[in-house]
């Protein structure tokens, strides 16, 4: 999640969802408006940048913010791992883990004998510039790159006395979850669903209609099975009638070869659906 996340400044009208929703007309991001009517009753909308500042000609209307949250809500129902890929991805984590652990301990007094050698080295330098044979500066950057060495070593060491079952336990908690993010995501407090959201997805598109539109980050794009949105059907069902229509108005073109799929024939053969038509060059029947 640390890696998804994007910069962005806090304002007086902070949402969660900032940093991850953008204007699916134009898109400019989708920023917070406070509304009051003459009761004092405030609501509040995600209003398109671009339109509000005339940076383009972008028709978005004000979406209530609360459409937005329950149809990103909605959305996470169809963002889970399944049960077969869970369970092929908990197998190569626990050899992975088993793995590395076995590696990190059979380090280990490798590891201990490097950090007494620079922690030896570090006095001796303390030693030298004290009897003024080295000056400051040369001090300052040898003990900060032995500062990093020893970071390391430590890190390293401290990985290899991990608790295997301890990490086993957690590793099958967040698969679990993975399961089923979309309860995950309902029961988070906001700030949660800002690092679910910016781990997720690389942008979520609001229509006109309030619709959404996600586009999953990797490495989610690839293994998360992916149901369409209502936003993405109804473009695919627009493309295709856009298709049909287009192939209606033009001439048939000749089928250059019969495409196969499995084991049946995809495309009509030379005699078409009718007896072949005598007297023609091409023996194809009419329309």
């Amino acid at each position: 999640m640390a890696s998804r996340v994007s910069g962005e400044k806090v304002r007086i009208h902070n949402h969660y969802l900032k940093s991850t929703i953008f204007c699916g007309a134009c898109g400019s991001r989708l920023v917070v408006q406070l509304s009051k009517n003459r009761h004092d009753v405030v609501y509040d909308y995600f209003m398109c940048v671009g339109r509000h500042l005339k940076r383009n000609d972008c028709v978005q209307p004000v979406v209530p913010i609360h459409v937005v949250e329950d149809k990103i809500v909605d959305r996470y129902k169809s963002i889970a791992l399944s049960p077969t890929f869970r369970g092929m991805l908990e197998r190569q984590l626990t050899d992975e883990l088993r793995i590395d652990l076995e590696t990190e301990h059979q380090l280990r007094p490798e590891l201990e004998s490097r950090r007494e050698a620079l922690t030896a080295k570090r006095m001796k330098l303390l030693e030298a510039h004290y009897a003024g044979a080295i000056p400051v500066e040369l001090l300052k950057s040898e003990q900060d790159l032995i500062s990093r060495q020893l970071a390391d070593v430590n890190e390293r060491l401290q990985r290899s006395t991990l608790d295997e079952q301890k990490l086993r336990r957690t590793m099958e908690a967040a698969l679990a979850l993975s399961e089923n993010c979309y309860e995950a995501y309902r029961r988070a407090p906001d700030h949660i669903r800002r690092l679910f959201n910016q781990a997720f997805f690389t942008r979520v598109l609001v229509d006109v209609e309030a619709n959404i539109t996600v586009e999953l980050a990797q490495p989610f794009e690839a293994l998360l099975e992916r149901a369409p949105s209502p936003v993405e059907s109804a473009l695919a069902a627009r493309a295709a009638s856009s298709s049909d229509n287009s192939r209606k108005n033009k001439e048939p073109r000749p089928a250059l070869f019969a495409g196969r799929g499995s084991n049946e024939v995809l495309m009509v053969g030379p005699a078409g659906l009718e007896p072949a038509t005598n007297g023609l060059k091409v023996r194809c029947s009419t329309n």
